[in-house]
């Protein structure tokens, strides 16, 4: 850099940029990458695009919803395109970089043994949030679960990305108290939380939620109100707060006849609606929804019934939302497996949040999709209010260190060895990935099942003894306990399935457990199943259309969420939505050859029509599209118009 030949504006830009550096200022500062991520370099030298899975597509009715099985960066970037500005609620649940192989980074596990393992978790998480934020609407809103590991770290990244005022931690109560109604004892605290850091796009608002009151025992009913037990709130002010100058400011009279004045939260008339809704009650008095006291000459307060629902601001705690073993038994059910391992989020929890944040023709995004939660979560939400919401769930097909472990021990592997086996077409790892691939064997069986429904043993548990042990119990043998024991399961065994005995905190506890056999209904959608694949920008001409007209399609309708095949050849392409109401129009020939043709199809639908043309001359312009109706001519992705180019070049060559 040569000083002496800078303005005198780029010279206070350098210094004052040097002097930032020098002192730094408060925030979030981290290693950056020296090896960048294989998955960003491709992306950047390759055209990311979506493969449909025509076999895995379900077709139930109900809303259009997608699966997009591959590195999420590389879906992030297509949806860059399809879905921009469009997402309304994100959830996630990303790797918790724990150190115990729960985090990849460019294909390798990240331990605690390495030393840049926050720093490669930051340059993970930051490129994918940048990616996410593009995607959310005007008011979208993001809710990302994470523990202890990196709670700081990420809510400090979020405050980077979003800024400071746009985010904010709600708290969840992740696990509960024992089937034998007691806390673990611990040397320090039971970690039985986890955080939820919430980034807003534009303005801090989220919905109420719908609750039921529960206060019978605070407030019994002191008056018999046939409707139930109730909480009388306040709905004035004091006569020493009350303005005589405001509108809702008069008098109302108690059913003892003592006159009250003050300024009250709400109006006259709907005071006196309230007041006459009347019912009788065993006594044979009449009561209102207006509660005046034990004696009928209170300040006059209003009746919220237990039995009503009622709209209130979100709490920051979530402590009743559904716990992990919540979540596990829902995900053991559905695919009939153990998979306590996982540690899946109850579908409760995430329900919650979408409500939070969405509407009912909502687009919902995971992008660590996982298990799948978030798409059931979805699919029940739209079944309780009637809601059209779509989901998007985006996850690898990754292989457990266990499996991958397994796989290359029983094929003699060297380390070296098994990475150039994932590269290439091997059949018994494509097999192996097939099996035990997080998309493959959990993701999509569990949607699936959700759309269609399945049979599933419910497990209840009854607690027959929990008994504290001492140290003679475990060396001696105590006559009595096993007098005890026995007693327990001989009185019992004709009552449960099975007896469970184990040992927990000290304490012996011994369960009897039964299973019945119960039914999930079906909840009726369509899924559509896609991967991430590359066009390469290398080839022949007809290589080169084939990728562009084959390849790129299914990006296209993914955007505007028409994937229903109304006609398509070599030159164009039209796709609709499932009611006909909106469609893809792809006009791909280089030449013109049948742009004719191609308008004749399109003037006969009269349906919104979003329009992809490809061109080279000058046959279309205004004029050739008056007669149509209800059009749109949409941009093509940059990347894609690259790769058109290349054509033309190679075709003005031949």
């Amino acid at each position: 850099m040569n000083l002496e030949e800078m303005t005198k504006e780029e010279l206070v830009q350098y210094i004052e940029e040097l002097s930032e550096e020098k002192n730094g200022k408060y925030g979030l500062v981290w290693d950056k990458e020296k090896e960048p991520e294989k998955i960003v370099e491709e992306c950047d030298k390759y055209i990311p695009v979506l493969k449909e899975i025509r076999d895995k597509n379900i077709n139930d009715g109900g809303e259009s919803n997608i699966i997009i099985e591959g590195d999420n960066f590389h879906s992030l970037s297509v949806l860059n395109y399809t879905h921009k500005e469009a997402i309304d609620v994100i959830y996630i649940d990303p790797p918790y970089n724990t150190g115990n192989n729960d985090f990849v980074y460019n294909d390798k596990f990240i331990d605690l043994e390495d030393g840049y393992r926050h720093s490669k978790w930051l340059n993970f998480m930051d490129k994918r949030l940048k990616l996410a934020k593009n995607l959310m609407s005007e008011n979208g809103v993001m809710f990302i679960s994470i523990d202890d590991n990196e709670a700081i770290q990420l809510k400090m990244l979020c405050n980077k990305i979003f800024g400071e005022n746009n985010t904010d931690i709600m708290i969840w109560r992740k696990s509960g108290v024992g089937r034998d109604g007691k806390m673990k004892n611990t040397t320090t605290f039971r970690k039985d939380h986890e955080y939820i850091v919430v980034c807003y796009k534009g303005e801090k608002v989220l919905n109420k939620i719908i609750e039921t009151p529960n206060f019978v025992n605070t407030y019994p009913n002191p008056d018999k109100d046939p409707r139930g037990p109730y909480k009388a709130g306040s709905i004035s002010r004091t006569e020493e707060a009350s303005n005589p100058n405001h509108k809702n400011y008069y008098t109302v009279t108690t059913p003892s006849g003592k006159k009250i004045t003050r300024q009250f939260d709400i109006s006259k008339e709907e005071f006196e609606q309230l007041n006459s809704d009347v019912i009788m009650n065993e006594d044979g008095k009449m009561v209102s929804r207006i509660y005046w006291g034990k004696n009928d000459d209170a300040v006059p307060s209003i009746k919220t019934f237990i039995n009503e629902l009622r709209s209130i601001t979100p709490y920051s705690m979530l402590l009743s939302k559904g716990t992990t073993t919540d979540g596990t038994k829902e995900l053991n059910n559905i695919l009939n497996g153990d998979y306590t391992a996982m540690r899946p989020k109850p579908s409760l929890l995430i329900k919650t949040l979408v409500q939070l944040a969405s509407n009912k023709d909502s687009i919902v995004l995971d992008f660590f999709a996982g298990s799948g939660t978030t798409g059931q979560a979805v699919m029940e939400l739209n079944k309780e209010d009637d809601g059209h919401r779509k989901f998007i769930l985006c996850t690898n097909n990754e292989v457990s260190e266990k499996i991958q472990k397994e796989f290359k021990k029983n094929n003699n592997l060297t380390d070296s060895e098994f990475i150039e086996i994932k590269k290439s077409d091997n059949k018994e790892w494509k097999k192996c990935v097939e099996e035990n691939g997080i998309c493959s064997s959990i993701t999509y069986p569990r949607i699936e099942k959700i759309i269609h429904g399945y049979d599933y043993n419910d497990k209840s548990t009854t607690v027959l003894m929990n008994k504290p042990l001492s140290f003679s119990d475990f060396t001696n043998n105590n006559e009595v306990l096993q007098k005890e024991i026995q007693k327990i399961l001989d009185d019992n065994k004709e009552k449960y399935d099975s007896i469970e005995k184990k040992i927990n905190d000290n304490s012996l506890i011994i369960s009897g457990v039964n299973k019945k056999g119960s039914h999930y209904d079906g909840l009726h959608g369509t899924l559509k199943y896609f991967k991430t694949e590359f066009v390469d920008y290398a080839g022949t001409k007809d290589q080169l259309y084939y990728d562009l007209t084959e390849k790129c399609i299914p990006m296209l309708c993914v955007k505007g969420s028409t994937f229903n095949k109304i006609k398509a050849n070599k030159e164009y392409a039209i796709y609709s939505d499932d009611k006909k109401m909106r469609y893809t129009c792809v006009y791909f020939d280089i030449f013109g050859s049948k742009y004719d043709e191609f308008l004749s199809e399109i003037k006969k639908i009269e349906a919104e029509k979003n329009l992809y043309i490809f061109t080279l001359g000058d046959y279309i312009d205004a004029n050739t599209l008056k007669e149509i109706k209800n059009y749109n001519v949409e941009p093509i992705p940059y990347k894609i118009v690259e790769l058109f180019k290349k054509i033309v070049k190679i075709s003005k060559e031949d």
